[in-house]
């Protein structure tokens, strides 16, 4: 195994556990923060949390990966920033060749982070961890 592999697995790796850090703070928020004093309850909040990532997870289930949904809203965008800035009059002055190439790397750079943070087994069956974590959660809360 390669130094840079091994250093982009690693990468990889720590980037996973801080998105499993961030999520896991949406379940510590109740026992900071006084949800009552916005009328939601805790039993309330974990609930919505759940039924939000059912939600998240039949549509992934039932349609393309979330990352290239994402993925093709990327290159849409960036086709129809270049089409504006084209019909635009500050078109002219603008690189066209230059900010497109820009808006390709950024591309290849969100999918190499995409696909290097997901493991094999959410490409084929989904985020299952979160749902499971929520509904969990849900459950040791009453």
């Amino acid at each position: 195994m390669s130094t840079l592999s091994r250093m982009e697995q690693l990468r990889a790796m720590a980037l996973r556990k801080l998105i499993h850090v961030v999520l896991s703070v949406f379940l510590i928020i109740p026992f900071i923060v006084n949800l009552n004093a916005y009328g939601i309850s805790t039993t309330l909040y974990f609930a919505l949390i759940a039924l939000g990532v059912s939600v998240i997870y039949v549509i992934q289930v039932k349609r393309p990966i979330i990352t290239i949904v994402l993925l093709d809203a990327l290159t849409s965008a960036r086709r129809s920033i270049l089409q504006q800035i084209t019909k635009s009059p500050i078109g002219s002055a603008i690189p066209i060749d230059t900010l497109d190439d820009g808006l390709m790397r950024l591309e290849r750079t969100v999918k190499e982070l995409l696909e290097s943070v997901e493991r094999d087994y959410e490409r084929r069956g989904g985020y299952l961890g979160i749902l499971m974590g929520a509904i969990g959660v849900l459950i040791s809360s009453y």
